[in-house]
């Protein structure tokens, strides 16, 4: 069975560049174990993400 989850999250104003970076490298890292795909968007202050 197929699960899709679409969100949008805001980002804290005082959220460091690479702390960001770590969290998308630890959740791409987690995402493979798990066989979850999806696209994640992030406009400076927001952030989209579909996954499957």
């Amino acid at each position: 069975m197929l699960t899709t989850l679409i969100y949008r999250s805001h980002i804290r104003d005082d959220e460091p560049v690479k702390k960001i970076e770590e969290m998308v490298s630890i959740a791409n890292r987690r995402n493979m174990q798990s066989d979850v795909t999806g696209i994640l968007l992030f406009n400076g202050s927001h952030f989209f993400q579909l996954l499957e």
